[in-house]
């Protein structure tokens, strides 16, 4: 006799609600009575609930499960009763999440006609607590009975000691993890790191932790990981083994294109009541798709649930005349395996970090699809109030720019792309796409020293600053001429191909080329953010699949799942430290000028002893650098627009030297002196100091190089004497942090040496007897000789003569007006010119706006990064914009800092301007020092 409710008799459960993501039956599929425990088909049946004496019968647990096992053998779980019983959501998950198993029952055959059969026992972990639960299957479902507490009848046992750490045995050490922390781990896993789970357990009291973990926090992460590793196999089994079907896949999209899902299952499609597609429904919104049951089934178009906020926040990165702007990049990538591309839209932070918005899975980069993606990003700008599109960063697909032309974007080329060499990562057959050297090679038939040289040049457009247009054209002109030569090919259509290479790269419009002088200062100039998120999605897609089939794997699904997944990673897009970085990052090195400056005695006679960079400063009207102002005048005025010039190391040095000073001075620029204390450097500046006449006539020649640095091309000037003048590049020592933080992974690559020992050439004369040494010989030879053919260096005619010698034998030839010839004159100076490793530029021009209390600056570090130590030490002084709490040392005085540092330079200048007479020539009108 089988007792069911006669309303549910073989009919599915129509009343399954949703509570929280998670399944709540209502219990009327269950059995109402069943054989006793003696299995005698002729006593009475009883009750289900009394089915097993001391334990209790949990309703709203127990799941019903029509794709389960059938009862008589019991059977072991199949994937969907394993889904109900050991899910993140599952049973276990909601009763004893952290337990042990008890003796299994399975293969055991009940009696004949017995409607329940027992599978599984679980206790909880916990020292000394009693939870216990029963894993038990009917016709159709799972059940759950609870140990019943016999101190609180008809009640079963609650959890206790979960804060208490495990009993010590041999498996255990003080690191081990609590039941309570176990629990913590598994409710935060995929959403955090562990690493950031176990900091947070440290620092907060809501979980408990001992004091063995909260010291060697290290070891206390490698302990959580261990078992994150092990309990991983547990929420595998919410994966789908079998391929989708059509219904099944256009079911889960149509689902995920709901503003908000209803996150129920469904006994058609199991997938939707896994925490995967939990996740799914929380992170990303489907837009359009047309897995239908007619036509092609091979796209997907979908955003981050986020994508509007993200672009929010890019609208307010810049100010002024590029308020709103924003640049977003877009890439797409292959998802190995698979039939399908995934193309990637997304903006870039002030921190350089890729905030993806809209995604699109397609069967390949085409420029529909393209413009699919990139036109819902300009259609979530244009929502934006503050938002305006600005330019498009792409690799040098074809389908991408069309795609921007299409919708009236300017496409900017990605720099990496530009200058990646081939074999290099990414410069393969597909990533090279835009690459110049892989053109100059394959196409062009460059040999590749001269493409290294080429190549090489091209890389230091990237350190033109955005500020003027006449450099970057200037720097344009000189690389065609620089390289004319080497262009020059035996094929046929060199001269079709040197045009391509005109238009394409060494283009006039800085955006073909890319680089920090085709954007705004603190755009990024690469999209390698979009190819690194491609990377990390492919790496969930990976996890996602591990226990499918090569043909489930293929689905749509768990892309756009490995999607979600990456999202989720994503930290909270409004945390003032993790968040989207919509204002330049400063740090506390930006304001160690004013530190330092601050540090000189008013009253002593050490203020010469100030970095040369501000000691030889040179105040100019606002965006010029002939109109001279009276820095004693302006500096600590807020209501005056006025520039500051500062010299670089390099310049100074270079003054010094032209006026026959010793090579061996110091470069005691503030770039090269950042990282002293204040007392070593002062006496280290003693070392370099120069007489009262040397200085003025060093004040003089700067003065007169300041005047002279005009943007663009000088007459005559060499392409190097140039790139020293205009582009900006600082020192590789004692720099900046934020220019240590570029710099730091570009070491260059050593050559690893094979060294033959003894036995290796005992070998070798064993195998091939005493010519051995001699064809190894001939070998290394053939090797060196080969390098030296393919390394070409540079051989200026300068580099055997003195100019005085070259001058001397030109003008004994014939030659006349030697001395005006700046072509001449630009290779000498090139001579001439000594500085720190590294560093690029004469001048550093920092402008102050008083009516929109704003500075900027033409610097590395600003093109880079939107922020820089000048930008953070003028805004102070002028605008007394003072540093936040995340800037500042413990007990240090802001106001009376900048007061300080105010009255300090202007008793600099305020001496200096005594000799502005002496050192003006009298075409020159103001008032300087």
């Amino acid at each position: 006799m089988e007792c069911f409710d006669e309303a549910d008799r073989g009919e599915a459960n129509t009343n399954d609600a949703s509570r929280n993501g998670n399944v709540v039956n209502n219990g009327n599929w269950i059995p109402t009575h069943c054989n006793n425990n003696s299995h005698c088909r002729h006593k009475p049946l009883i009750p289900i609930e009394q089915k097993y004496a001391g334990f209790l019968l949990d309703r709203g647990q127990s799941i019903r499960c029509n794709g389960g096992e059938s009862i008589g053998n019991r059977r072991q779980l199949n994937h969907e009763e394993s889904v109900r019983v050991h899910g993140q959501h599952g049973m276990l998950a909601n009763t004893c999440r952290i337990w042990n198993k008890g003796r299994p029952r399975y293969g055991n055959v009940i009696a004949q006609g017995d409607l329940v059969e027992d599978l599984q026992t679980y206790t909880c972990e916990a020292e000394g607590c009693n939870v216990e639960v029963k894993l038990a299957r009917v016709q159709g479902g799972l059940l759950l009975y609870k140990k019943e507490d016999p101190n609180n009848p008809g009640q079963p046992y609650t959890h206790i000691n979960h804060e208490l750490p495990p009993k010590p045995t041999k498996k255990t050490t003080e690191y081990s993890l609590s039941v309570k922390q176990k629990e913590e781990i598994l409710m935060r896993r995929g959403n955090e790191t562990i690493s950031n789970i176990v900091h947070d357990m440290v620092q907060s009291t809501k979980v408990p932790t001992t004091d063995a973990q909260s010291t060697d926090v290290h070891q206390f992460t490698l302990a959580a990981q261990g078992f994150a590793r092990r309990k991983g196999k547990y929420f595998m089994h919410e994966y789908n083994h079998q391929p989708f079907t059509i219904n099944q896949t256009s079911e889960i999209l149509n689902e995920l294109m709901q503003d908000a899902p209803k996150q129920k299952w469904s006994s058609l499609n199991e997938f939707m009541s896994t925490s995967l597609f939990k996740t799914m429904t929380e992170r990303v919104k489907v837009l359009e798709h047309n897995f239908q049951s007619d036509g092609v089934k091979d796209v997907v178009f979908f955003e981050s649930k986020q994508a509007a906020e993200v672009v929010r926040l890019a609208g307010l990165m810049f100010e002024g005349e590029n308020k709103g702007a924003i640049q977003f990049s877009c890439d797409f990538t292959h998802i190995p395996g698979t039939d399908f591309v995934l193309g990637i839209c997304g903006v870039d932070d002030f921190k350089h970090r890729f905030w993806p918005t809209s995604f699109i899975v397609c069967p390949t980069e085409s420029g529909e699809m393209a413009k699919k993606v990139m036109g819902r990003m300009v259609e979530l700008i244009n929502l934006d109030v503050n938002g305006v599109p600005d330019k498009v960063l792409i690799d040098g697909a074809n389908a991408l720019h069309s795609a921007c032309i299409e919708l009236g974007i300017d496409p900017r080329s990605c720099f990496t792309h530009i200058i990646r060499m081939p074999l290099s990562r990414g410069g393969g057959k597909v990533g090279s796409k835009g690459s110049f050297a892989n053109y100059l090679i394959k196409t062009m038939k460059v040999s590749h020293s001269n493409t290294a040289k080429i190549v090489g040049d091209a890389m230091l457009a990237n350190y033109i600053p955005p500020m003027h247009k006449e450099d970057f054209e200037a720097f344009i002109d000189l690389m065609r001429d620089r390289h004319h030569d080497k262009l020059e090919t035996k094929q046929e259509k060199n001269e079709a191909q040197r045009e391509h290479v005109n238009k394409t790269y060494l283009s006039y419009d800085p955006l073909r080329l890319g680089g920090r002088g085709a954007g705004i200062p603190g755009q990024s100039g690469s999209n390698n953010g979009g190819e690194i998120r491609g990377g990390n999605i492919k790496n969930k897609w990976r996890h996602v699949t591990k226990k499918c089939s090569k043909v489930a794997k293929k689905s749509v699904v768990y892309i756009v799942g490995a999607v979600a997944m990456d999202l989720m990673m994503c930290p909270n897009l409004n945390d003032t430290k993790k968040g989207f970085a919509y204002k330049p990052v400063r740090d506390e090195s930006d304001y160690g000028l004013l530190r330092r400056i601050s540090k000189f005695n008013l009253d002593g006679d050490d203020n010469a002893l100030l970095p040369h960079d501000i000691q030889y400063m040179i105040c100019t009207e606002y965006g010029s650098h002939t109109a001279d102002v009276n820095p004693h005048e302006v500096i600590g005025n807020g209501n005056v627009s006025c520039s500051f010039q500062l010299p670089t190391a390099s310049r100074v040095l270079t003054s010094l030297r032209q006026m026959e000073e010793s090579t061996n001075i110091m470069a005691d620029s503030w770039l090269e002196n950042s990282v002293v204390d204040v007392t070593s450097t002062t006496n280290s500046y003693q070392k370099c100091n120069i007489s009262k006449e040397k200085k003025r006539r060093l004040k003089m020649d700067l003065l007169h190089n300041l005047f002279a640095n005009v943007p663009g091309r000088k007459n005559g000037e060499s392409f190097r004497s140039f790139v020293n003048r205009r582009l900006q590049r600082n020192p590789s020592v004692k720099t900046t942090s934020k220019t240590a933080t570029r710099v730091k992974n570009k070491k260059a690559r050593k050559e690893k040496k094979t060294v033959r020992t003894p036995l290796d050439i005992q070998r070798e004369k064993d195998k091939h007897g005493n010519e051995a040494d001699k064809s190894s010989d001939k070998k290394e030879k053939k090797k060196r000789a080969g390098k030296k053919e393919n390394i070409e260096e540079y051989l200026y005619w300068t580099d055997e003569f003195e100019e005085a010698e070259i001058l001397d034998l030109l003008s004994k030839e014939g030659f006349k007006d030697l001395d005006a010839d700046e072509t001449l004159q630009s290779i000498a100076e090139e001579k001439e010119r000594v500085g720190p490793p590294r560093q690029l530029g004469d001048w550093i021009q920092v402008d102050c706006d008083h009516v929109n209390k704003r500075v900027t600056c033409c610097c590395e570090d600003y093109n880079f990064d939107g922020m820089c130590f000048h930008v953070a030490t003028f805004e102070v002084l002028q605008f007394g914009k003072l540093p936040d709490g995340d800037c500042e040392f413990e007990n240090e005085h802001w106001g009376e800092i900048r007061k300080k540092c105010i009255k300090v330079l202007k008793k600099q200048y305020s001496r200096a301007s005594k000799l502005s007479g002496i050192l003006r020539p009298n075409s020159y009108v103001g008032s300087v020092w």
